[in-house]
């Protein structure tokens, strides 16, 4: 089969669709030409937000936040409640220790005259009839011619020099002396006891107490007499 040529030698089978698509690129760079001059010639215009959209997320409160509104206000409304009831418990405190305060001048002015009533004079027998006020019922008070607790003194004198001594006697009815001097103090068994006349030992010295005063002596020879500043028996 033979086909047909071209006057330039081309097949005319072939002309047709090369024309075509010849013509169809030169469309299409054209329009790419064009489109392409457009662009670059008129400038570009900023898009302009619309005006019913927001401009900013923030200008929108969003529920969140009215809840915290709402929690806050809530909060302080029970903050102030608090407080005024915090405010009427103190100023009911405050009324209650106003009144305990008034109430006690009477009541310590009850215990100043229940005191006054009580007798201020030394019980009977405890000063021994001296009139002393340094004697109680165990002999000299803060001195060493004193009776152990729980004893009683039954004779005291008080003689010149200082001297001081009593006689103590237990609960079993055992009797011993007790004597404070500027030499020292002395404690020792009473071997008499004549009331007016107590004479108590230390080996071969005897102190001898009474109304006169304290005799001391030494296998019976009277070595030292002070003369007696008081005298009492129980």
């Amino acid at each position: 089969m033979i086909i047909g040529m071209s006057g330039n030698g081309t097949p005319k089978s072939l002309s047709i669709p090369i024309i075509i698509v010849a013509t169809a690129l030169v469309v299409v760079i054209g329009i790419a030409i064009g489109l392409s001059l457009n662009n670059s010639d008129e400038p570009k215009r900023p898009e302009v937000p619309s005006s019913s959209q927001p401009t900013s997320p923030s200008s929108t409160p969003s529920p969140s936040t009215s809840s915290t509104s709402t929690s806050k206000t809530t909060t302080t409304t029970t903050t102030t409640t608090k407080s005024s009831e915090s405010s009427s418990s103190t100023s009911s405190t405050s009324s209650t220790s106003t009144s305990s305060s008034s109430s006690t001048p009477s009541t310590t002015s009850s215990s100043a005259t229940t005191t006054s009533s009580e007798p201020t004079s030394v019980p009977e027998g405890q000063d021994f009839g001296t009139g002393r006020s340094d004697l109680d019922g165990l002999g000299f008070v803060g001195s060493s011619a004193r009776c152990d607790s729980g004893d009683r003194a039954f004779a005291v004198v008080a003689a010149e020099q200082g001297i001081k001594a009593a006689a103590c006697e237990t609960r079993s009815g055992e009797k011993y002396y007790r004597s404070d001097t500027p030499q020292g103090s002395g404690s020792m068994d009473i071997i008499v006891d004549e009331g007016d006349r107590v004479v108590a030992r230390n080996g071969s010295y005897k102190y001898q107490m009474s109304p006169d005063g304290v005799l001391v002596t030494k296998d019976n020879v009277v070595i030292k007499k002070y003369a007696a500043e008081a005298w009492g028996t129980a």
